[in-house]
């Protein structure tokens, strides 16, 4: 008989998940909280042109594996850009690749030089001076009332490429090779451009996989059992000696554990805003595939990027990211961007598309992350859940796959030593 395993959400590590315990001959069934599975990537309207909320892309090589898997095995077909990524610092539009002696004059003289060789988690006076340190706090505003909730938005992010980032990640050591011009980096996309337009695909590989999925489902606790319920709060399924792997976000699990602490998030939110621009052609503007910025006068901003899948003959657009805590007027706001961006980009005009809001990101202190991390994993140890991951942020595609990957050696082991 086939050992019966339950994973909780269809996000990429669910599906991934499931894809990959079904071809190992278990009876596997998705509880997924909404009505469909990679909610994650439904696109935005804006004025009947369709975005990803965000900038979003598949980088290569770092992700050449979920690539491959997403073509071969899930049956997608991708373009491919190269990836230049630029520093907005100011109003000067900066390679992300340049060194100290590359960058302009005027950029140069806000760093301390003579520290510049690794970036070890030091603070900021340790390679800007003073009117740059306040810059950056300034920009950190659209994070978090507290900057040392957010340096990692801006450490090592806007150092030069020459200074070296000691670190384990994977993502920072990408970085650095990109940076020093030791690999050539793109993104992938789907052909339509919408990230959502892996959903279908991925839907019909699960089904013939023989994959359950069971929509608009909730998980719940009674004592020390299991239950899912569907959205009537009609209990439809209970879980007692099944494996269960929990692949949500943990705010899921802390709502369960610990209800007021979830409450007390919502004093870290902010607002995520798209805005739609559109330029003509008749301008000319660097090419870049997504620019992060540090410019006072649009401290709300950031990112922007290059929308390459609406472009035509004769328009540009740009999607900008906007995190914001309170907006009081919406026109002032939308002036001082397309006033700050004629500047940036030195042309005479563009057109604001509109304006959507579109979710609710949270930048909560450390220590938040530490309490509320350890409350969870004290309460799945107790259901007998399994939970590979405690980051209670958003994880970007490559840091899935690794997850992935290491969730594959780990079920091997398993396997060989029952």
């Amino acid at each position: 008989m086939k050992r019966k395993i339950s994973i909780v959400g269809a996000s990429l590590y669910g599906c991934l998940l499931a894809y990959y315990m079904s071809k190992k001959k278990y009876n596997v069934t998705i509880y997924e909280k909404k009505n469909e599975i990679l909610s994650g990537f439904n696109h935005i309207s804006i004025k009947n042109h369709k975005l990803n909320n965000g900038f979003h892309g598949f980088e290569y090589p770092r992700t050449k594996e979920l690539i491959f898997f997403l073509k071969k095995q899930v049956g997608l077909n991708f373009k491919k850009i190269l990836n230049v990524r630029k520093l907005l610092i100011n109003q000067e539009i900066i390679d992300y690749t340049s060194k100290l002696v590359e960058m302009p004059k005027n950029i140069q003289k806000l760093y301390v030089k003579k520290n510049l060789k690794f970036y070890k988690n030091q603070n900021l006076d340790f390679f800007f001076k003073k009117k740059f340190v306040n810059k950056i706090i300034k920009n950190s505003k659209r994070y978090s009332d507290n900057f040392i909730n957010c340096k990692h938005f801006f450490l090592p992010w806007f150092l030069p490429a020459d200074i070296k980032h000691t670190t384990k990640d994977e993502g920072d050591k990408f970085r650095y090779l990109v940076r020093n011009k030791k690999l050539k980096p793109y993104y992938y996309y789907p052909k339509t451009g919408l990230f959502e337009s892996i959903k279908k695909n991925f839907l019909k590989k699960l089904k013939n996989q023989n994959v359950k999925i069971r929509f608009n489902s909730k998980i719940g606790f009674y004592k020390n059992q299991i239950y899912f319920t569907d959205k009537n709060d009609k209990q439809f399924y209970k879980e007692s000696n099944d494996r269960i792997i929990f692949c949500g976000s943990p705010i899921i699990l802390l709502g369960h554990a610990k209800p007021k602490m979830l409450a007390d998030l919502n004093k870290f939110s902010r607002n995520f805003y798209n805005v739609l621009i559109r330029i003509s052609k008749k301008n000319k503007i660097p090419y870049f595939s997504e620019m992060l910025c540090l410019n006072d006068n649009i401290f709300f901003v950031n990112r922007i990027s290059r929308v390459f899948y609406l472009e035509n003959n004769k328009y540009y657009y740009i999607q900008v990211e906007l995190m914001i805590k309170n907006i009081e007027s919406m026109n002032i706001l939308l002036n001082n961007i397309k006033k700050e961006l004629l500047k940036v980009f030195k042309i005479k005009n563009l057109k604001i598309i509109g304006i959507k809001h579109s979710r609710v990101t949270y930048t909560p202190t450390k220590s938040w992350y530490s309490k509320a991390s350890k409350i969870c994993k004290d309460f799945v140890k107790k259901k007998n859940i399994e939970v590979d991951n405690y980051v209670f942020d958003p994880l970007n595609t490559a840091k899935v796959w690794d997850l992935f990957e290491r969730k594959k050696k780990l079920e091997k082991f398993k396997t060989n030593n029952p």
